[in-house]
């Protein structure tokens, strides 16, 4: 058990590694390369991706774990089956969402 959760801790280090890796790009590429307030409209544009994650895709997740947690076997595998494929429209329709926004924001 020691030897898992050490592994998932390791994950979640690299992550967020990962995480500040990317932001320190993002900042040096809007302060090197963006007009004045690059890096306001990226980070506004973060929040609504995360948002649109949150509010959608999250949801389902968090709602089936516990009914994934309580199944096992064929049972299991169709529950999982269709959080998936709720997770998956989801998350189409958000970036559709996003990309029917970001067309008509880009010409103001």
């Amino acid at each position: 058990m020691a030897r898992r959760a050490g592994g998932l801790a390791l994950v979640g280090v690299i992550e967020l590694v990962a995480v500040d890796i990317a932001s320190v790009v993002s900042i040096e590429l809007a302060n090197g390369y963006g007009k004045t307030g690059a890096l306001v409209i990226y980070n506004y544009g973060t929040q609504v991706l995360n948002s649109v994650a949150a509010i959608l895709a999250v949801s389902i997740v968090v709602s089936a774990f516990p009914v994934l947690s309580a199944r096992e076997g064929p049972e299991f595998d169709r529950t999982s089956a269709g959080s998936t494929r709720g997770v998956l429209l989801m998350s189409w329709l958000g970036t559709a969402v996003i990309a029917a926004i970001a067309v008509p924001a880009r010409t103001c």
